[in-house]
């Protein structure tokens, strides 16, 4: 069974992280939001840089959605964020 993973580089290696394993990070209150971060950051990340994964520290995320499973999601896939990558929308 193929599971799928986003893909990030940090610091020189690559780090895969699924779908489970931002559930587990969250807590698994608001599934549908990590679900809905999952899904725009497999998107966006190719999109961001194509050719290699996109290093997690220079993601910075702005949206409207900020219910505590995507929050978790985001920070956990973008790696500690500040509060200058992760604005208040």
């Amino acid at each position: 069974m193929l599971v799928e993973a986003l893909t990030v580089g940090d610091r020189g290696r690559t780090v895969r992280l699924t779908f489970d394993e931002l559930l587990r990070h969250h807590g698994g209150g608001s599934p549908s939001g990590v679900a809905h971060a999952f899904k725009a950051l497999q998107r966006g990340l190719p999109l961001l840089s194509p050719d290699a994964p996109c290093e997690r520290r220079a993601v910075a995320v702005r949206t409207a959605f900020a219910g505590p499973g995507a929050r978790d999601a985001f920070k956990r896939t973008a790696s500690k964020c500040s509060s200058r990558r992760w604005p208040s929308a």
